[in-house]
């Protein structure tokens, strides 16, 4: 039912187009993530590594303002300055993977070296890495923003009423499935509303 759902505010936002099947198929992957991190603490290779191949294969079909950003485009003008807008989307879907699983695999290393155990999973970085590639950079970075921020208010409801401390485990692929889930629709608004906005 959550699938099908999905599929179809995929279709009520993009009309059957192109993108409406790219990003059910991405919606479709990220469901599995969410549920198989919940009930197992493991997001699988199996899903992660083709869906970033996946998502920067099919970058062309989605919409080029996914990858508008002011870095893709100047790496695509530096690229190929006759024609950046041809490359675009490809530049944008890699430098979205690397952007999405980039932070997350800085954090876990230095995570690691400091507190000597493991704090991050690698599934989660490829997870972002995948959301990148199928959306770019601005809506990975939200991405790792909402899920962090979802995460932060589920740990501390566990501690105030389950009696949780700060060593109980949170399976993090579930809040970044949920905030690319979110982000995916709303994202590139946040976005755009945030930097129009008066300082």
């Amino acid at each position: 039912m959550l699938t099908g759902a999905a599929f179809f505010a995929c279709a009520w936002e993009w009309n059957f187009t192109a993108p409406a099947f790219v990003n059910s198929l991405l919606l479709s992957v990220l469901i599995v993530l969410v549920f198989t991190d919940y009930h197992h603490q493991i997001l699988p290779n199996v899903l992660t590594l083709p869906g970033i191949a996946v998502g920067i294969l099919l970058s062309p079909f989605q919409p080029v303002s996914y990858y508008s950003d002011a870095l893709s485009t100047m790496a695509a003008s530096w690229l190929w300055p006759e024609n950046p807008q041809l490359i675009l989307p490809w530049v944008g879907s890699l430098l979205g993977a690397i952007i999405g699983g980039g932070p997350l695999l800085f954090l876990a290393i230095g995570y690691e070296k400091l507190r000597k155990r493991q704090g991050l999973g690698m599934g989660d970085v490829k997870m972002m890495a995948m959301v990148g590639a199928f959306l770019g950079c601005r809506i990975a970075f939200l991405t790792i923003l909402a899920g962090s921020f979802l995460g932060s208010i589920v740990g501390v409801f566990l501690i105030l009423f389950r009696h949780k401390n700060l060593q109980t485990k949170l399976a993090f692929g579930v809040f970044l499935g949920i905030g690319a889930a979110v982000c995916l629709f709303y994202g590139l608004s946040v976005w755009d509303w945030y930097f129009r906005f008066p300082r």
